[in-house]
């Protein structure tokens, strides 16, 4: 268990790093790659890393080829590191991290961004005597992103705040006899290992992740490997996560098998309560709107300024906003957004995003520029069609090139052949759009005209048919909005969701549109009023900053 811990300013306070060596004759001495905005060692906290690394705990392993590798004081025991010659935000590092582990056979609940790692040219104090604590090789060699990454899914679980009794779960399952084997262990020698093979081992078992964690949690109060260290929870939850993520690629291999001797078995079949187990939990980026990975449909008739309204989303996800339109933005990654507008130049996208940008600080243009990436075309650039050469082999060398977190499509109806009208080019597309997000774990937002002008009566409600095209393109739909006019009410335009997989009904929103063209949700009664002219908004009049940085 830690006694103390200090924080130094880097790299202002670099120097501080000399005291070190006074210190490491009375304990174990530990720090964190990363890099913190307060003086808190979370996740949540955490800026990010400019290295990776891995703990090759086995004896024995072939040592990583690495920028730098670290004798941790156990025989044959190296913490090596991947200089990535820039800042990795969290969820990029770990995801490298889980890489080398899965490639060195490195420590298995060790790849998260707050892990502490021990300090060359101390001392490890837990043999007698202790052992050194060196640094075996070093250079300035810069590692490029490992292409895996594209295809690499991280497992995760979070263990809930009411666990089942480990005599609950002991006594509801039939345990192998390796299992009970390991569990009569009093301590064995290697326990990262072991705690490792015990998750694996319940996971086949057929114990829920939430099971495994509650017999780990109790395991590793007789062995000790984890108690009194501030990030146990979190270490074990990796081990759960690892091992059910483990257990069942094992059942894929498994039916992949059945499959190739007696044809397909089809999708698994499991009870009520089973339903769900060993999946994550979905990952909301718009509250009950957008999860990661997930697909919306943005509806508008032209000059409404549904490209407005989505390229403001897509920046308030990159710059961490707290809200989109009245829902709750929760960003856990950076977000990097590529948005393909198939109906404006370079010159239309930049007259939004030139108003956009002045309420702006010069910190947030520097994110957007690096993180929401345009391709502006009013080429003919139709993704029906594949083949090598096409749009469609364009589009995904630039999701491999940038790896974004979302892609933006405007307009749907601009994206295909023979329009929306066509059942063939629009389920040929679809389904390439469906790629993309299983290949390359991508959200997706398609922006499409309505059938029909939104309706100037109250009473009159709009439905996902409203929405021109078929229902192939509903399908995968787990939201979807259409943006209209007030008339006689310029500034104004209001939001009607017209599908939601997740969330109940919820009932039109109004949106007012600055002279900066933000489109912020407000609560003021507008009346349509006589039309009086022009239904789009004086560029001229000064309405001031939408939001500040008080907002992200």
């Amino acid at each position: 268990m830690p006694t103390s811990r200090r924080f130094i300013k880097w790299p202002e306070e670099k120097r501080k790093l000399d005291t070190l060596s006074k210190q490491k004759s009375k304990g174990d001495l530990y720090f964190s790659p990363a890099l913190y905005s307060t003086t808190e060692a979370t996740r949540a906290a955490c800026l990010g890393s400019a290295v990776t690394w891995a703990d090759v705990d086995v004896t024995g392993a072939v040592e990583p080829s690495a920028s730098l590798l670290v004798a941790s004081g156990t025989p044959g025991h190296v913490h090596a590191y991947w200089a990535a010659g820039k800042l990795l935000e969290p969820s990029q590092a770990e995801a490298w991290n889980y890489y080398n582990v899965l490639r060195y056979g490195a420590d298995k609940g060790g790849w998260d961004i707050t892990q502490l790692l021990r300090v060359p040219d101390t001392w490890n104090h837990k043999t007698t005597p202790p052992n050194e604590v060196t640094l075996k090789a070093s250079s300035l060699e810069v590692f490029a992103v490992p292409t895996e990454l594209l295809d690499l899914r991280v497992p995760k679980y979070k263990h809930p705040d009411i666990l089942p009794s480990l005599e609950t779960v002991l006594d509801g399952h039939e345990l192998s006899e390796p299992t009970r084997d390991l569990l009569r262990t009093d301590r064995p020698p290697d326990r990262s290992a072991s705690l490792y093979r015990l998750a694996c081992l319940l996971a086949e078992d057929g114990l829920s992740p939430n099971e495994s964690y509650a017999v780990l949690s109790g395991t590793d109060e007789r062995w000790g490997k984890f108690v009194g260290r501030a990030d146990r929870e979190r270490r074990l939850e990796q081990l759960v996560a690892q091992a059910n993520s483990k257990a069942l690629e094992l059942i894929d291999d498994t039916i992949r098998e059945i499959s190739e001797q007696r044809g397909p078995t089809g999708p698994r079949v499991v009870g009520w309560r089973s339903l769900g187990i060993g999946l994550p939990t979905i990952e909301f980026l718009i509250d009950s709107v957008l999860p990661a990975n997930g697909q919306m449909l943005l509806a508008g008739k032209t000059g409404v300024g549904k490209s407005q309204l989505a390229i403001g989303m897509a920046a308030r996800l990159v710059l961490g906003a707290k809200d989109w339109a009245g829902f709750k933005i929760s960003v856990p990654t950076q977000q990097r957004v590529f948005y393909a507008s198939l109906e404006m130049d370079e010159q239309g996208v930049k007259y939004t995003t030139d108003h956009l940008a002045q309420v702006l600080s010069a910190s947030q243009l520097e994110r957007l520029e690096e993180n929401l990436l345009f391709m502006a075309t009013l080429d003919s650039v139709k993704l029906d069609i594949e083949g090598r050469g096409s749009a469609r082999s364009f589009i995904e060398a630039k999701l491999k090139q940038f790896q974004p977190t979302g892609f933006v499509l405007d307009t749907l109806g601009a994206a295909t052949t023979k329009g929306l009208g066509d059942e063939v080019a629009v389920r040929n597309t679809m389904d390439w759009i469906k790629k993309l997000r299983s290949k390359y774990k991508v959200w997706v937002v398609l922006i499409a005209h309505p059938r029909k002008d939104p309706p100037q009566q109250k009473n009159q409600i709009l439905t996902l048919d409203d929405v021109y095209g078929s229902q192939i393109q509903q399908a995968d739909l787990d939201s979807a909005f259409i943006l209209g006019a007030i008339k006689g009410q310029s500034e104004y335009r209001r939001l009607y969701n017209v599908k939601r997989r997740f969330g109940p009904e919820a009932s039109a929103v109004t949106l007012r549109r600055s002279s900066n063209l933000w489109l912020e949700r407000t609560d003021e009664q507008v009346d349509e009023k006589k039309d009086k002219g022009t239904e789009y908004v004086d560029l001229d009049e000064d309405d001031g900053p939408v939001f500040n940085d008080e907002d992200f």
